[in-house]
């Protein structure tokens, strides 16, 4: 359970390095959007409350909006990778194509407090 909680961690990890050696060419908000996107859509396979996912939502923009909340459109590219994101998360997980791992669902859970 622990293994793959940090193999989440470290994939998250990952992908911020990669988004910050991208910065300079922008896209580091649609980057971090879509793993915002990820863990809505997650929380919502989950069984979280439409008020969890939204507060989960709500702390990852603002999280990454102190690092990069300068860049230009931050606002927009962030939501819009983010919705893109949970979008196609919770259609896969409605059509009983995906389901998240009980670790990561635990880890989700925490987060919002469930």
């Amino acid at each position: 359970m622990q293994q793959a909680v940090m193999k989440l961690l470290w994939g998250t990890a990952l992908l911020g390095c990669s988004a910050l050696a991208g910065a300079q060419e922008g896209g580091t908000a649609t980057q971090y959007g879509k793993i915002g996107g990820m863990n809505a859509g997650n929380a919502q396979a989950c069984g979280a409350t439409a008020a969890q996912v939204a507060r989960l939502r709500e702390q990852h923009k603002a999280s990454i909006r102190q690092i990069f909340g300068s860049e230009p459109g931050f606002d927009k590219d962030y939501d819009a990778a983010a919705a893109a994101s949970e979008q196609k998360i919770v259609q896969a997980w409605k059509k009983g194509q995906y389901r998240p791992a009980p670790e990561v669902c635990n880890e989700l859970k925490r987060q919002v407090g469930a």
